[in-house]
């Protein structure tokens, strides 16, 4: 469902692109989703949050 939402907003300036995504499995043999994206320069949002407290 992640990946639907990344498709969508094509044209938003503040949307990185989805490029794909894949199924593999984790050490565990958990199934995990990796999402393809477009290299964001700025830092994470993780970082932007940090910065702004």
């Amino acid at each position: 469902h992640e990946a639907e939402v990344l498709i969508k907003p094509k044209g938003c300036p503040f949307i990185i692109e989805y490029f794909g995504g894949q199924f593999t499995a984790d050490e565990n043999g958990e199934n995990v989703y990796n999402l393809f994206l477009e290299y964001a320069s700025g830092g994470s949002l993780h970082h932007l949050i940090k910065k702004s407290d």
